[in-house]
């Protein structure tokens, strides 16, 4: 146990408590600054709680839970256009701060990086987030979140939100390995869509390792094609990739030395620098993963610290942040905003993260006995576990009684199991169809 409940708890009302308008607010010297019904500190909180019901129906929840005068919706959403653009990833930050990452694997931190859309209601002239259909008659709205999971604690380390047509991926997880703030040795998981050398050089300049599917080396746009590789159905080799502005001279071997052209993103060699080399080396990993088929893996972790089998192991917790996606989407309601402006979009899906941290913690840190005659170990259930600890901080029910009750709602953890993609048309929880 890193954090109890309690503390957790503690340290996030702390926090809000601690909230100065110099923090949050877009314009310090008066915002905030007059006794309302709805404070600063219960704003803050109401985002935080939301669930999926209409703002009406948010608020009466809220504020007599609290057993405090009910304002108008009017007086609420006055009071959330008065936060700053970062706002909420400030406070997201500072919880983050407070209760530092601790848990580790083999030494190391496992942050996988991913990213997912989220379904946006219209808004006038909002070009960026547009997206046609297939069709063409028409559209929808997207915004698109990228994020680092921890996946030993299973906490949002950090994220970035933008609309879906600048959604960036692989620039978003430069940005975030630069200002990481965890410290000690940390290991970057992510699919293929990330496996890039900008990327890459990030966090080798960062003195880290990661952990990367590539795409197949016979497929277009990998950077492992040509490669010459031993005939065999699985191998684990050295490569060193040579990183140039440069033409490629004929007498050099063209799968080491790669030339970055002028308008591809490289930070580390400026597009006119035709002297400075980059130098890459890293371990390509051919695994087979069941039915004749096989994954192309590239790292840097030492071959004496993780194995092949290790490394395939390693990949295989990346699937940890997609279910944090669902629960995020399905259990914390953020397919259902409560608002049509962008900046109350980005308010509520970096609330939702707090929360999500704060829902881990909680269910993390309770010990559960299990039963040896079971045919499953059992883990407490994220989806039974949201609205508890909503109710927890709010204050209507005390620490104890959460844990008890949490204790009591488990689930068995079936191993191994996988189930086909079910892809459908995107689709728009409406703002005026929430109960």
């Amino acid at each position: 146990m890193v954090y109890s409940v309690k503390k957790s708890r503690k340290a996030l009302l702390s926090l809000l408590h601690s909230l100065s308008p110099d923090d949050v607010a877009k314009s310090p010297e008066k915002d905030f600054s007059r006794n309302r019904k709805c404070t600063l500190f219960d704003t803050v909180l109401m985002l935080l709680t939301m669930a999926g019901h209409t703002i009406r129906s948010e608020i009466d929840n809220y504020f007599i839970a609290s057993k405090k005068d009910i304002p108008s919706k009017s007086a609420f959403l006055q009071q959330r256009g008065k936060f700053s653009p970062n706002a909420f990833h400030f406070i997201f930050s500072r919880f983050n701060e407070l209760l530092p990452f601790k848990k580790t694997f083999m030494g190391l931190h496992l942050l996988a990086c991913d990213g997912s859309d989220l379904n946006i209601p219209y808004f006038p002239g909002d070009t960026d987030s547009f997206i046609l259909y297939n069709s063409r008659n028409g559209g929808y709205f997207q915004m698109h979140l990228n994020a680092l999971f921890d996946l030993t604690e299973k906490r949002y380390v950090d994220a970035i939100l933008c609309p879906r047509r600048k959604m960036g991926e692989n620039r978003s997880l430069c940005e975030m390995i630069d200002r990481n703030p965890l410290t000690g040795p940390i290991l970057y998981i992510a699919d293929r869509g990330y496996a890039s050398f900008n990327t890459i050089a990030h966090i080798i300049n960062a003195g880290q390792f990661f952990l990367f599917r590539a795409k197949d080396a016979f497929g277009g746009g990998s950077f492992l094609k040509g490669i010459l590789f031993p005939d065999t159905d699985e191998f684990d080799i050295d490569h060193t990739f040579i990183l140039t502005r440069k033409k490629v001279r004929k007498d050099q071997d063209p799968t080491i030395f790669k030339n970055i052209r002028r308008d591809r993103v490289f930070d580390f060699i400026d597009p006119d620098d035709k002297s400075s080399t980059f130098t890459i080396r890293l371990r390509i990993v051919k695994t087979r993963i069941g039915d004749g088929t096989y994954e192309y893996l590239i790292t840097n972790l030492p071959r004496k610290k993780i194995t092949p089998k290790g490394l395939k192991e390693l990949y295989r917790l990346r699937w940890g942040i997609e279910t944090s996606f669902r629960q995020l989407k399905y259990n914390l309601a953020l397919s259902y905003f409560h608002s049509k402006k962008r900046e109350f979009i980005e308010q509520e899906v970096f609330a939702r993260l707090v929360m999500y941290n704060f829902i881990s913690l909680a269910v993390g840190n309770i010990e559960i006995e299990q039963d040896e005659n079971c045919k499953y170990d059992y883990q407490i259930a994220f989806s039974d576990s949201v609205n508890l600890c909503r109710k927890c901080l709010l204050g209507v029910l005390g620490v104890d009684k959460l844990k008890a009750l949490l204790s009591q709602r488990l689930s068995p953890i079936r191993p191994n199991r996988s189930f086909p993609r079910n892809i459908r048309s995107q689709r728009l929880r409406t703002l005026n169809n929430r109960a």
